[in-house]
């Protein structure tokens, strides 16, 4: 079942993706851009455990994009996507496919969703409610090892820099740390029958069989606990002003891209799974950008702090943070 809610979740992303991102260019410098015809090509690759050295369960897709696509003229001639319309709305996906596989699981098993956080600092991830963290500990090793590996990477950058990484620099180095920790590929292959057997021999030797075999039980019991107390509605001004203010302090200056990973984000956390309304993400984002944003360029928007917080902007001490410098370097 859960194989089914990757399925799904992966398909309507890729979906999302062709309809409303995918552009093909052509012209001196690929000035002419236009959304695709037909569809993308897409082959999708299925891996079911992790590269850590000791195989752990890890269900995941690889998509690959092809970069050829069909132009919007009455021919159908073919040509080169714009590979960029894609990569900047890699965070957007992402966040998109966690999204539905969230509503898919809900709907089909019955599971909810509570946030946990990974990494302290970090905004937190949504994750199965009643699943053993000894369980998830157990599957996380790669989580572990790049996690060991990042303060040292952590600290040069401060040095070199002589501020902490923000969030796109943190991000690189979490990448860097996991190119520098990821170990070599396995030669010998396995079916899925022997995978699901060592895993389920290796959980209940490090944990028992009781907290193996009881895990759908404890599961179902903390969804109705989850759904007991939280309320699965969202108000789309409450929301604006949440993305904004997120988006904001997160990026000082963001596009729309932005706006929409975060109310996904959001979406996600005020839902834990429940369906939702199509569309929601867009209201909110357009919600954003016409009530709470100002433009700072072409392309870039900020925040407009008067519109986000009425009543404080006479408050210097709300606005100082709020405007501080992010290029600047930080002083002792």
């Amino acid at each position: 079942m859960l194989e089914l809610c990757q399925d799904i979740a992966r398909d309507k992303t890729l979906a999302w993706l062709e309809e409303s991102v995918a552009q093909i260019r052509w012209g001196s410098g690929g000035k002419h851009r236009e959304p695709i015809r037909d569809g993308l090509i897409v082959a999708v690759f299925r891996h079911y455990e992790s590269r850590a050295v000791e195989s752990k369960p890890l269900l995941h897709d690889h998509a690959v994009v092809s970069i050829r696509a069909r132009r919007p003229d009455a021919k159908g001639t073919w040509g080169n996507l714009s590979e960029d319309s894609i990569l900047d709305h890699i965070v957007a996906a992402g966040t998109l496919y966690t999204f539905f596989f969230m509503e898919e699981v809900s709907a089909r098993l019955g599971w909810a969703w509570e946030p946990r956080e990974v990494t302290p600092g970090r905004r937190p991830v949504m994750e199965i409610a009643g699943i053993d963290q000894r369980l998830i500990g157990w599957q996380s090793t790669r989580h572990q090892q790049i996690a060991d590996a990042l303060p040292d990477l952590v600290a040069d950058y401060e040095e070199r820099q002589g501020h902490p990484p923000g969030e796109r620099a943190a991000y690189a180095l979490d990448c860097q740390a996991a190119d520098q920790t990821r170990p070599p590929k396995r030669t010998v292959t396995r079916s899925l029958s022997e995978l699901r057997d060592g895993w389920r021999r290796s959980a209940i030797r490090a944990f028992g069989a009781c907290t193996v075999y009881r895990l759908a039980e404890r599961v179902r019991a903390a969804a109705a606990a989850v759904w007991a107390r939280v309320r699965p509605v969202v108000d789309i001004a409450l929301a604006a002003v949440d993305v904004a203010a997120v988006v904001y302090v997160m990026r000082g200056a963001f596009k729309r891209r932005h706006l929409l990973a975060e109310a996904r984000r959001h979406l996600a956390y005020a839902l834990r799974g429940r369906p939702h309304q199509p569309g929601l993400d867009e209201q909110i984002v357009r919600t954003v950008v016409d009530d709470y944003t100002r433009p700072v360029g072409r392309w870039m928007m900020t925040a407009d702090l008067r519109a986000l917080y009425p009543r404080d902007t006479e408050d210097q001490t709300v606005l100082c943070p709020l405007t501080r410098n992010r290029s600047a370097a930080r002083t002792a």
